[in-house]
């Protein structure tokens, strides 16, 4: 059978590890600078590793070798055989983003002194991500207000029960927390400023995030693989198998 090599400490792929493993693949965890020679490599959808760690793996990996990444242009220097994007799969793109909203949530509950339907929330972006917030949100009877910069956005979120105003106008309303969901430094200093003290704001966007006030925010990263990586891992595994059951020999 051909061994499977998955490259990231990452709790989500360990648990895509035993997951493998349960359906009777021979995967195990590969450390960059071990010996990396898998006949399938699974790399992290976004990674920590550096220039040196990418060169060190593909050093030891088969040109035959069916790869596994979201940084295709990071290895395609180190490694010219067959790589698959994860980027490109639409449904493993939007499963990963309904995670994610679903994790932002548990930490807003927690941080928060009030229950969501008795919340007034703001969510900047309108993205997958800002997508299933909302339609997660208003499912429970949060009051929701969607900032976006298209006209067709805020017309989409206007019909999933949000309240839909230009990002220009954010300053202007009051809310117990606000998510922000573009990769873009969109907010401004001055705007920051106007945002009410009690207010709960949390960034998860992908660096470099959306507040000019790099401060400002808390940053909330990777949060499938820190606080669902079972589901997480599960979500990449159905991914990937629909690649790999053919490499069974």
């Amino acid at each position: 059978m051909n061994e499977i090599n998955i490259i990231s400490s990452d709790a989500r792929y360990n648990a895509l590890c035993n997951i493998l493993k349960e359906k009777g693949y021979d995967s195990r965890i590969c450390e960059p600078g071990t010996d990396c020679k898998g006949d399938i490599i699974i790399l992290p959808i976004k990674s920590a590793l550096t220039e040196e760690e990418f060169k060190q793996i593909f050093q030891g990996v088969k040109k035959s070798a069916l790869v596994f990444s979201g940084e295709v242009n990071k290895i395609r220097k180190y490694f010219d055989g067959e790589i698959i994007d994860y980027s490109r799969d639409e449904r493993f793109v939007d499963k990963n983003a309904y995670i994610t909203a679903e994790c932002i949530i548990a930490i807003a509950l927690s941080d928060s002194k009030k229950t969501l339907s008795d919340s007034m929330i703001g969510i900047i972006g309108y993205g997958r991500i800002g997508r299933h917030l909302t339609r997660i949100l208003v499912g429970l009877g949060t009051s929701v207000t969607v900032f976006a910069r298209r006209e067709e956005s805020r017309r989409e979120a206007l019909m999933n029960g949000a309240v839909s105003c230009e990002i220009n106008t954010l300053e202007k309303a009051q809310f117990d927390i606000i998510i922000n969901t573009v990769p873009k430094k969109i907010i401004t200093k001055e705007q920051s400023e106007k945002i009410g003290k009690n207010t709960l704001v949390y960034d998860i966007a992908s660096l470099p995030g959306g507040f000019e006030d790099e401060s400002f925010p808390q940053r909330a990263l990777a949060l499938p693989g820190k606080m669902m990586p079972t589901s997480a891992g599960k979500a990449i595994y159905d991914f990937v198998e629909k690649y790999i059951s053919n490499e069974r020999s």
